[in-house]
């Protein structure tokens, strides 16, 4: 929300949570950054803020709250390669793709890992497959998991991703 004081933003959070129109988690790994996709937009393949909010969902009650790094981890979702959702500058990012499989047209989408922007840093997530849209949810969890037993100590994600590389992943 725009033109809020500093001073009014927790007692306005409080108000909204109540209607049930807020969660805590902004900037952290629950906050998942997507555009609207097929809901909305005519260019959109898949529904991106369904798939958003399922990874988030997955992630809701995550124990690793103390887990610095793990919160670092900035996860984007595009419902088609245009990308509105910024998929290209995620650590973990996904943009929507159609796969035909058994003659019909299934949800896809394409997995890009490593991107990001700011601190003197810019890069373009590297991609390598496609997922079923239904299998997303896990996947992610699985790449999270892999990443906490592979990771450098304080190495953050990105940073994990280019020293063993997609093909590892």
């Amino acid at each position: 929300m725009r033109w809020v004081l500093n001073k009014d933003v927790y007692p306005l959070y409080k108000e909204l949570k109540e209607l049930g129109l807020a969660s805590a988690g902004a900037g952290r790994m629950t906050d998942i950054q997507s555009c609207p996709g097929a809901e909305t937009c005519n260019l959109g393949l898949t529904s991106s803020r369904q798939l958003a909010a399922a990874i988030g969902k997955k992630f809701a009650n995550n124990q690793d709250d103390q887990d610095a790094e793990l919160e670092e981890i900035k996860i984007k979702v595009s419902g088609c390669p245009n990308s509105c959702g910024h998929h290209h500058i995620a650590d973990i990012g996904f943009h929507g793709v159609a796969k035909k499989m058994d003659g019909r047209l299934v949800p896809h989408y394409q997995l890009h890992l490593g991107g990001g922007v700011g601190d003197g840093r810019a890069e373009i997530a590297d991609s390598n497959i496609k997922l079923p849209a239904k299998n997303i949810p896990e996947a992610v969890s699985g790449l999270v998991s892999l990443y906490k037993t592979e990771r450098s100590q304080g190495e953050l994600f990105y940073q994990y991703v280019n020293r063993v590389g997609v093909d590892h992943i």
